[in-house]
């Protein structure tokens, strides 16, 4: 099995983010790894790319969202982790983010979406699977 030592885990704060952490939680776990724990916003200038966010963003809402990020850990504490908060495009940025952090993998949920739903939101997971460099683990949650 692969030494992993940074595993990326994108959150958008859901019951199926909350899952995918804990799968990571156990992968860092076992192979002495650190978690990054991300989240994107699509904020009204997600277009522009800034990338990752620094204290004195200007959109609404970031001082909740960093306090929302940070207070998502894994239910055991045991697991070396930090917390990245980043604007524009999810996928986009998922994966400049693994590129930049030499992350070795990356472990998400996917919503299980399928038909018109899919298509007219498209698929993070899928777009982070079909353009990643490093392994990607998917959690599906179904309902």
């Amino acid at each position: 099995m692969p030494n992993h030592k940074t595993i990326l885990v994108p959150t958008d704060f859901s019951e199926a983010s909350a899952r995918a952490l804990e799968y990571a939680a156990d992968f860092a776990r076992m192979m002495t790894a650190k978690l990054l724990i991300v989240h994107v916003h699509a904020g009204p200038n997600a277009d522009a790319g800034e990338g990752m966010l620094h204290s004195g963003v200007e959109f609404a809402n970031a001082d909740l969202l960093t306090r929302r990020l940070e207070s998502t850990k894994p239910k055991e504490d045991d697991v070396p982790i930090s917390h990245g908060l980043l604007r524009g495009d999810a996928g986009e940025e998922i994966l400049r983010v693994a590129t930049e952090q030499d992350v070795d993998l990356i472990v998400m949920a996917t919503h299980g979406h399928t038909g018109l739903t899919r298509t007219l939101m498209g698929s993070v997971a899928e777009y982070v699977l079909r353009r990643s460099t490093c392994p990607v683990m998917t959690i599906k949650v179904t309902k």
